[in-house]
């Protein structure tokens, strides 16, 4: 059906200067339309999110936002959370 073909597609979207694939049937589970839908979310939904868009990806993106001393910048996280959910590469796909 023509459903399951667009949501078979994956979008290739660059944060942070990685490049992601994102398949589009993230894009429609509901923990993902939950939390787009929050004005209010918090760190842990911008995590939890992210896991569910970016599969095994999501451990490449922590380390590379992971300091020496084990810290987890959580705006860099935000950040690379607001370029793939505004970018126009979802948009168009």
């Amino acid at each position: 059906a023509l459903i399951n073909a667009k949501r078979d597609r994956t979008a290739t979207v660059t944060a942070l200067g990685m490049q992601f694939e994102v398949p589009m049937k993230a894009l429609s589970d509901k923990r993902v339309v939950d939390v787009l839908a929050n004005v209010n979310r918090t760190d842990e939904d911008v995590y939890r999110t992210l896991g569910v868009m970016l599969g095994e990806q999501m451990g490449e993106l922590v380390d590379a936002v992971t300091d020496e001393d084990g810290t987890v910048d959580s705006a860099a996280l935000a950040l690379a959370f607001v370029r793939i959910v505004t970018s126009d590469e979802l948009k168009n796909c």
